[in-house]
């Protein structure tokens, strides 16, 4: 499952409440795994990933394996039973190679 917030030309996005935006993604993922029972997740875009970790209730991440350079798969802590253990990778700008997101599905690096 994907979700993403634009799709189209540079500047699609201008004029819209980033902060926002960030929030509701977040707000939308947490109902998504809740719902799913999927337990690993990728949250790409450094500021969207602050943001998607407070609505997740994240309250702190423990390494779990490598992935790429700054961007580890980590078990989630949080107070919601149905998130607690919960694998994330929080990708930042250009980090990973191009089959990235491949890796995190295999689980391996």
């Amino acid at each position: 499952m994907l979700l993403y917030s634009a799709l189209g030309p540079d500047g699609v996005n201008d004029g819209i409440d980033r902060e926002q935006l960030a929030t509701n993604m977040g707000a939308l993922l947490k109902d998504v795994l809740r719902r799913s029972g999927v337990k690993r997740g990728v949250v790409a875009g450094g500021d969207t990933a602050s943001h998607a970790g407070r609505q997740l209730g994240v309250h702190a991440l423990t390494f779990a394996a490598p992935i790429a350079p700054g961007a580890p798969l980590c078990r989630a802590h949080t107070d919601d039973p149905a998130l607690q253990g919960l694998e994330l990778v929080f990708k930042g700008g250009q980090v990973g190679r191009d089959d990235f997101f491949e890796t995190v599905l295999g689980g391996h690096s």
